[in-house]
């Protein structure tokens, strides 16, 4: 298992993403770098369901950006933002807080 504490998994995240990975692949990653290797079944299934969920909320996020109507400047608000929350929870896992 990978210590997600550390910029490993961003970028390893990253090159997936570029490789045009799906969210089924990206999740295989990410439970091969963050799960223990003896994890149960629930465990497995409430960090998938997580992940999964998480992902889609990303998706309406980002679908809604394009949607007729929503400001170009609202769209980039709505991004920086989504940036500054997922920058910060890096630094709070690096931190042991999260």
């Amino acid at each position: 298992m990978t210590d997600i504490r550390t910029g490993a998994v961003r970028k390893v995240v990253s090159e997936a993403v570029r490789a045009s990975s799906t969210v089924a692949d990206i999740w295989s990653l990410f439970e091969a770098m963050a799960l223990p290797k003896d994890a149960g079944v629930v465990q497995r299934q409430e960090c998938r369901r997580a992940f999964y969920g998480g992902a889609a909320a990303m998706l309406e996020l980002f679908t809604q950006i394009g949607e007729p109507g929503f400001e170009e400047d609202a769209g980039v608000r709505r991004v920086e933002a989504i940036s500054v929350v997922l920058a910060q929870f890096g630094e709070d896992i690096q931190a042991g807080r999260a």
